[in-house]
């Protein structure tokens, strides 16, 4: 990862740590993650999963997992940094500075 992008509050993006293929593993290497585990701390990653696009395996729990700590990050920001930031896209234009730019004025029909 570049070290320029940074999250809103200026830590790190969170990167997840994808081993692909399990399904060419043997039964008793997909659950042996330990050596995946401690590269994943080593390289700052936030966790690993070994995953298999064949049948699916872990892909779910890989995905659900990146997007719980993205959620959670953002939960743990202020408005204050979410308004700072100049690439967001605000969605609720009441919540724009200047929103009188944002306000639509209803028309006959809806």
């Amino acid at each position: 990862m570049d070290d320029t992008e940074r999250f809103l509050d200026g830590s790190k993006l969170p990167c997840l740590l994808v081993e692909n293929k399990a399904d060419l593993l043997e039964e008793n290497e997909i659950d042996n993650i330990e050596e995946l585990k401690e590269f994943s701390d080593n390289n700052e990653f936030i966790n690993c999963f070994r995953t298999s696009a064949k049948t699916g395996l872990n892909l779910n729990e890989a995905m659900s997992y990146l997007i719980g700590h993205i959620i959670q990050k953002l939960k743990n920001l202020s408005e204050k940094d979410i308004a700072n930031d100049r690439k967001s896209i605000v969605l609720e234009p009441e919540k724009h500075v200047n929103n009188d730019k944002y306000r639509h004025k209803k028309s006959g029909c809806c």
